[in-house]
């Protein structure tokens, strides 16, 4: 077993190098009342996009070489929803990744695309849902950054563009995955939660949903959140990587004007 002044000795390094970490941080000079916005680095550009409407943030980055971030970040998550829509906002996230593009009809023909130049699903190309918000994200070489744009674009604007048929099938997905999580961490983590929040409208908005609720939805409930909630003042397209260091602002507007 380790000595007392081993241990000693280590807790007092550790301590240097949080107290050093901390010392490196930028101070907050800026007011401190609730409203006031974040900092944000000289470096990230920020507006709207004309055209389409949503905001962008753009910044170059050298690290990793030769990649691009993409993301989507939706600003509705389960607080959004009803009653009669706990669960849909998760279960859209799925159906996200069944959207067709133009140059193939067929369901799922964007996420073949993107599997297709090495933009692997799970890996490379994802999504989450939580309380406030829904993402979307893909990592991708840079030389198919214009495509990849397109392809995430369609992602978002044909997600609630299905019928009962895909409803079914991925709502099998949905409840797996509300299956497969009921370990004793993620029972723990609800009761936390639950307990949390009690009193609000959070305690019964957990991301997952209402088992019921995902068991019957129909594709008209899913769209008309989608309405609601996915337009363009609730959307911001994030650009990571190696892109170049002026913001390409027709390129992202034309990727998402068509939705």
């Amino acid at each position: 077993m380790p000595s007392t002044s081993n241990a000693s000795n280590w807790q007092q390094r550790e301590e240097e190098a949080v107290k050093k970490l901390i010392e490196s941080l930028p101070q907050w000079t800026g007011p401190l009342d609730d409203d006031a916005p974040l900092p944000r680095g000289t470096k990230t550009r920020t507006g709207v996009l004309p055209e389409s409407g949503l905001t962008y943030y753009w910044r170059k980055n050298d690290e990793p070489r030769d990649r691009v971030e993409l993301v989507i970040a939706v600003r509705a998550g389960s607080i959004d929803e009803t009653d009669d829509e706990r669960g849909l906002a998760h279960v859209l996230e799925h159906l996200a990744f069944r959207a067709r593009t133009d140059a193939d009809g067929t369901r799922w023909s964007a996420l073949r695309e993107l599997e297709a130049h090495g933009v692997s699903f799970g890996a490379h190309q994802n999504a989450y849902t939580s309380f406030e918000e829904t993402v979307f994200f893909l990592h991708v070489p840079a030389d198919f950054f214009g495509r990849a744009l397109e392809l995430l674009a369609a992602l978002v604007g044909e997600a609630a563009k299905v019928d009962a048929s895909d409803v079914d099938a991925e709502r099998k997905i949905v409840l797996e995955e509300w299956r497969q999580g009921k370990d004793w961490a993620q029972r723990s983590t609800e009761s936390h939660f639950r307990h949390t929040f009690e009193g609000t409208t959070l305690a019964a908005r957990l991301p997952i949903g209402n088992l019921e609720v995902v068991r019957t939805a129909r594709p008209e409930t899913i769209r008309g959140f989608y309405e609601r909630h996915y337009t363009a003042d609730a959307l911001a397209v994030i650009v990571v990587g190696a892109v170049p260091d002026a913001v390409q602002v027709d390129q992202l507007d034309r990727a998402f004007a068509p939705y």
